[in-house]
């Protein structure tokens, strides 16, 4: 007796962001590639309910302003699909500033949960002394809070136990935030930890390097397509 078919076929598509998509906010990124992918004319699944919409899971969004080398979003399909296919198809949908870094085939009902996030940014030579000073705190076991402000409340966050790493080699810092305990960080508190959070206004780029999942322990031994 043959094995039933699947309902839909669900892939995991990685991309970068880079140049002036940084300022497009993440609704519009979700429209950018709904869009993609209706222009490329594959069966997409929706999803159920009053409005039907294009089924896309971002399972993170990323800051305003910040470039990215490797997020991740999945889509459910009606048909299988090649991912060398899908990934060549998508990409010559979409505009300057946006890459397709990779698409891999998941199980039809894989979750794309997050465990942490990496970032990286070139401090300004006048900030270098400071900025090392602060990881070096940090890799001697300091406090690490910052104050939050929220409808008028301000309230002190320690931001340690989800700060897993903090590296400065030459003027290129980076750091890695757990998103998987129950204390969260954001990547906007750390830099207004380090007192680099004004020099985003000035053009400081920041970017996610990577965005981990519970189900990628080792990326490059994942089959799939990269460009």
């Amino acid at each position: 007796m043959s094995a039933p078919q699947a309902s839909h076929y669900r892939y995991r598509i990685r991309f970068a962001k880079k140049g002036l998509m940084r300022f497009v906010g993440h609704q519009e990124l979700m429209r950018v590639f709904e869009r993609a992918l209706r222009r490329c004319g594959f069966r997409i699944r929706p999803r159920e309910g009053f409005r039907t919409k294009v089924r896309l899971s971002f399972p993170l969004s990323l800051a305003l302003g910040f470039e990215a080398d490797e997020e991740v979003f999945q889509v459910d399909l009606q048909e299988p699909v090649a991912a060398e296919t899908l990934a060549a198809s998508l990409q010559a949908e979409l505009p300057e500033g946006l890459r397709v870094v990779r698409v891999q085939q998941v199980e039809p009902y894989q979750r794309a949960r997050v465990i942490a996030t990496e970032y990286r940014l070139t401090v300004p030579p006048e900030r270098l002394e400071a900025t090392a000073a602060r990881v070096a705190a940090w890799e001697a076991g300091a406090p690490v809070e910052v104050v939050r402000e929220q409808k008028g409340v301000a309230r002190t966050v320690n931001l340690r136990p989800a700060l897993q790493q903090v590296t400065l080699t030459g003027n290129e810092l980076t750091f890695r935030i757990a998103t998987d305990q129950p204390a969260t960080a954001r990547p906007l508190d750390v830099l207004k930890w380090l007192d680099l959070e004004g020099l985003l206004r000035e053009g400081l780029i920041v970017t996610r390097t990577r965005v981990i999942l519970e189900d990628e322990t080792d990326r490059t031994e994942q089959p799939g397509s990269n460009l």
